[in-house]
């Protein structure tokens, strides 16, 4: 059951209360205590609320007690991290804006075990030794995306060109895009893929821009990279009457034009990292990694104008990639 506190130290706080069911870790003796630390208030956040669900199953399928603390900007992150440590969690894991702030609290809890969540460890310019990256792989449902983009572009007159807006050049970005044109090229060997940064998130008016001429270059299909920036240029696909593709959530509601999303499920690697570490399997030190194979990544809804032969065409790219017959490059 969750219930929202207000605690004296203005910490908002989401509390996360595991059934009495005497649930225990074979690797400790006893019910697991979980923390979350978040980044922000807003429930309409949708990596932090799967990031929450996750936490949620593992309160009802594995009897872990779990807490959620977001602090204010005043507070900051280390400060919640060092509460959860001062009570002695099991495991701390932290959203991927905040957990830099992992790397001044866990050389002093060594007894904790911290992930950072949708980031690696190899990122830390000192990775404590126990932190553990919990990494998803971006790169394989960018394929899907990208396999079934090279499909559809195919069918229209004229030379195949497909594109991407990413937000800014960084591995969370460019994972997606690299698997995306991999995937393209596989369905179409000769089309032309167009890619450009929009440098910020949040101006819609940026990616609507970018989107605007790759369509003008030809583009049949825009994939979006870019958070709420993204979104403008998904909205000048359905101007331009091109597809659009979304990212991190489905993104289906926003119109027809909508081929597919390319989706990623923070919450099954915070639910896998628990139950492993209930089961004794869990490693710190180590970067834990969730593809497809694991449910980490996926596609959203698929357009239903998409016909069944590039449906069954898509199942089995999928097959090859978890079976590891397709490797999928991770960069650009």
């Amino acid at each position: 059951m969750f219930r929202l506190l207000v605690a004296s130290v203005a910490v908002l706080m989401l509390a996360v209360v595991g059934a009495e069911s005497g649930s225990t870790s074979p690797t400790r003796g006893k019910q697991l205590k979980v923390g979350l630390v978040g980044s922000s208030f807003s429930e309409g956040d949708p990596i932090q609320r799967d990031a929450i669900a996750g936490l949620r199953r593992a309160v009802s399928e594995l009897g872990v007690t779990a807490r959620v603390r977001t602090p204010t900007p005043r507070e900051g992150f280390a400060a919640s991290y060092a509460a959860f440590a001062a009570q002695r969690y099991d495991l701390v894991i932290g959203m991927a804006l905040n957990a830099f702030a992992i790397e001044r609290v866990a050389p002093r809890s060594r007894r904790v075990r911290f992930a950072a969540l949708d980031l690696s460890r190899t990122v830390f310019p000192n990775p404590p030794p126990n932190l553990t990256g919990l990494v998803f792989r971006r790169q394989e449902a960018g394929y899907l995306a990208g396999y079934l983009a090279g499909l559809v572009e195919q069918r229209r007159p004229g030379r195949d060109v497909v594109s991407a807006i990413g937000g800014e050049r960084q591995p969370g970005v460019d994972g997606w895009v690299a698997g995306f044109r991999a995937g393209a090229k596989r369905a179409a060997p000769g089309i032309r893929f167009l890619y450009s940064y929009s440098h910020t998130y949040t101006a819609k008016e940026a990616c609507a821009a970018i989107a605007s001429n790759q369509i003008a270059k030809g583009s049949g299909v825009v994939f979006s990279v870019a958070g709420i920036c993204g979104i403008g240029g998904l909205q000048t696909a359905a101007r331009r009457h091109v597809w659009g593709i979304g990212v991190d959530r489905d993104q289906s509601s926003l119109g027809p034009h909508i081929l597919t999303s390319a989706v990623l499920h923070v919450g099954v690697g915070v639910l896998r990292a628990i139950r492993a570490l209930s089961q004794g399997r869990y490693r710190n030190g180590v970067d834990m990694e969730f593809g497809l194979k694991e449910g980490g990544v996926g596609l959203g809804r698929v357009s239903p104008r998409i016909p069944r032969s590039f449906r069954a065409s898509l199942a089995r790219t999928r097959r090859q990639i978890v079976s590891g017959k397709i490797v999928v490059p991770a960069t650009l």
